[in-house]
């Protein structure tokens, strides 16, 4: 994996202070920086703060700021959860579309217009190591986020049959803002709310595959 900041040079050089231990953590992150169109991909992000195996998945809309060494507010606002749930070891983040998007409404043009076969095997790639690593999986990519989620559930088999499969065997987490009263056709955006919790989303996700 490409790693941002020179990170993967960093091994472990860490601060060693006698008779004290120290709680750790580490990220790291896969992108791409040479894709025609000249915009940046971000495929996989990963923090570890536990020597577990427990992996919380988390799919959202775009990348934006969020690298190996800092998380952007809406990673930010998810890993808050994971870390203080105590159920987790790490986080592993996705998204729907891989391009760095500076505004959301553009979204759906931008992934239609540059998105490509390199984007397309690592992108699912990605998804794969998510959805069979990850013991509950987070859906947090709001409005936008959700039209382009069921253009590729229409338009790609393939990623229609990765939700349906592991919707059987996994357990999707939406907002609890998406309760049985207040059901828009989405999972809401963290950047929307203020801190995150989250309830069983699967018969939601049942219901948006349809």
């Amino acid at each position: 994996m490409k790693k941002s900041r020179k990170i993967s040079k960093l091994k472990e050089k860490k601060a060693d202070i006698k008779n004290v231990k120290m709680d750790k953590a580490l990220g790291q992150a896969w992108f791409r920086t040479d894709a025609e169109d000249g915009n940046k991909r971000r495929y996989f992000l990963e923090r570890r703060w536990g020597k577990g195996s427990k992996v919380l998945g988390v799919i959202l809309m775009h990348p934006s700021d969020a690298d190996a060494a800092i998380l952007d507010q809406s990673t930010n606002k998810v890993g808050l959860f994971a870390v203080n749930s105590d159920d987790y070891d790490a986080m592993y983040v996705i998204n729907l579309s891989p391009i760095f998007v500076k505004d959301s409404k553009s979204l759906i043009k931008m992934d239609e217009e540059h998105f490509d076969d390199t984007d397309y095997k690592d992108q699912k790639k990605a998804f794969k190591t998510v959805f069979n690593s990850a013991d509950d999986i987070v859906l947090a990519w709001g409005e936008v986020g959700q039209r382009l989620f069921d253009k590729k559930i229409k338009d790609d088999k393939d990623f229609s049959k990765l939700f349906k499969k592991h919707l059987k065997e996994k357990q999707f987490l939406i907002s609890d803002a998406n309760d049985s009263e207040n059901n828009p056709r989405f999972p809401y955006h963290p950047a929307s709310h203020g801190d995150m919790s989250f309830i069983n989303g699967n018969d939601f996700v049942k219901e948006w595959l349809e």
